[in-house]
């Protein structure tokens, strides 16, 4: 549940305009972006592949597709990039703003 309310901040923050769903190793899936095209359907298999996903998103995204670990059930590695990096005009703030503000609100409950 925590994992995939992170992942969903994750993809919200890169994905407005297209559509990505993305399938958890736990068959959990979530959506991003607006349902227009282009739409990507990634799928991660193995145990710790949402884990190192959000640890390490630039990293993880070329390794996990590497292992065969992120598949690609519907778009190609094209359109992912693009529905990825279309709206973030070269900035992280687009990442970093929800991710923090979720880590925070989770630090101050405990």
């Amino acid at each position: 549940m925590f994992t995939e309310r992170l992942l969903t901040k994750l993809a919200s923050a890169f994905v407005s305009r297209g559509t990505l769903r993305l399938e958890t190793e736990t068959g959990h899936v979530l959506s991003a972006g607006d349902g227009t095209r282009p739409e990507v359907f990634v799928r991660l298999v193995g145990r710790g592949a949402s884990r190192w996903l959000l640890a390490d998103p630039e990293f993880a995204v070329g390794e996990l597709y590497a292992q065969g670990r992120l598949v690609l059930e519907k778009g190609t590695l094209a359109e992912l990039f693009q529905l990825l990096f279309q709206d973030s005009h070269g900035g992280r703030e687009r990442l970093l703003v929800p991710l923090m503000r979720t880590w925070y609100e989770i630090a101050s409950r405990l």
